[in-house]
């Protein structure tokens, strides 16, 4: 396992990536000025993700171990998996389409967008309802950005690492050699993301009752971490969970085009479109960068 040193301090970064966790910020305080509980409940993630974060930090600080960082080392290394993820995503719906696995798959990827954690006179707040609340450019700018922003680097990240401390701290208490077993230690990282992210789709009020596809939102969390840590790093997972829900904005919930044609889309299509001539214009370096694959497992 390549050692990161001290939470990957040494290790170059992007500034694609850091983009993407800026626009997420700001959608993140949006929805919580506004007072919708899906806000107040991803302010709370947020907060959780940096807290333990940081916390991991001091707990490997002096260890022998070091978490793997799954991020890209440079801009064109980043838009190629962004794009990655988007061509993934994209080439599973074709494909899914037209069986029945289609409805499951989609839902699956869908973001914590609809809590049954119900506002006081009973009526469940949801994304959703923000199409009718406020203009749908936010609706886009919300449901394309902040959710896989926040949401993979927090359960493909943050919650591995902390599955990393837990799985670390149980082999520890049975004398097991964690660089000997480092197969069963990132199995065990990856099952406590993939039960978290279970836990926190059991609050979205599509999957009550439907146990099914609480169990495809397990597999595909596992299968996201997977390809995160055997190089893909976090973008194409970003990518992925992004592409899937603009699928289903302009398939199921009608958002698209016409969020487009609103300021805060206007600056999401302009961040999408930039990225395909940047990715076009930088081809050849993109295409190596992409594929330029350390695995963390």
């Amino acid at each position: 396992m390549t050692r990161n040193a001290y939470l990957g301090i040494d290790k170059n970064y992007n500034g694609v990536t850091f983009l993407i966790i800026i626009l997420t910020v700001i959608g993140v305080f949006w929805l919580f000025n506004k007072g919708v509980l899906s806000g107040k409940i991803y302010f709370s993630l947020f907060l959780f993700g940096v807290g333990s974060l940081f916390l991991i930090a001091l707990w490997f600080k002096e260890k022998d171990f070091d978490i793997p960082i799954p991020v890209a080392s440079s801009n064109d290394q980043a838009v190629g998996r962004l794009i990655l993820g988007i061509l993934f995503t994209l080439s599973l719906f074709l494909i899914l389409s037209a069986g029945s696995f289609i409805k499951n798959y989609s839902l699956a990827f869908a973001p914590i967008n609809s809590f049954s954690l119900n506002s006081v006179d009973k009526e469940s707040q949801s994304f959703a309802s923000l199409v009718l609340q406020t203009d749908p450019g936010w609706f886009v700018w919300i449901n394309g950005i902040t959710a896989p922003g926040l949401e993979e680097p927090i359960l493909g990240f943050i919650m591995v690492s902390v599955g990393f401390l837990l799985t670390y701290i149980l082999m520890s208490m049975f004398n097991i050699n964690f660089e000997n077993n480092r197969l069963a230690f990132f199995i065990g990282a990856f099952v406590f993301s993939g039960i978290l992210f279970m836990g926190l789709h059991l609050f979205n009020d599509t999957y009550v009752g439907n146990n099914p596809q609480l169990f495809t939102a397990f597999g595909v969390r596992i299968v996201l971490n997977v390809l995160i840590y055997i190089g893909l790093g976090l973008e194409f997972a970003i990518g992925a969970h992004g592409s899937n829900n603009f699928i289903d904005m302009f398939i199921n919930l009608g958002v698209l085009p016409a969020g487009f044609f609103t300021l805060p889309g206007a600056i999401v299509l302009f961040i999408v479109v930039g990225l395909a001539l940047y990715a076009i214009t930088r081809f050849k370096s993109v295409w190596e960068e992409t594929f330029t694959i350390e695995s963390s497992i």
